[in-house]
């Protein structure tokens, strides 16, 4: 059973392959990533797709 409390996507996730590729990267050297900028930026939507992604990467859960 995968632990998590992430919503599953309900749009499809477009526009941020770099950031996305970029974020992976990050976690695979730290248990712990802050996303951070303005509002509207897609931060969220970020977090919520590499966090569904990465769920196998961590036995523990991934938690948003």
């Amino acid at each position: 059973m995968v632990r998590t409390n992430v919503p599953p996507p309900v749009t499809s996730f477009v526009g941020r392959e770099q950031e996305f590729r970029q974020l992976g990267g990050l976690l695979a050297r730290s248990r712990v990533v802050t996303l951070v900028g303005p509002g509207g930026g897609g931060k969220s939507r970020l977090a919520q797709e590499t966090a569904v992604h990465y769920l196998a990467r961590f036995p523990d859960g991934v938690w948003l």
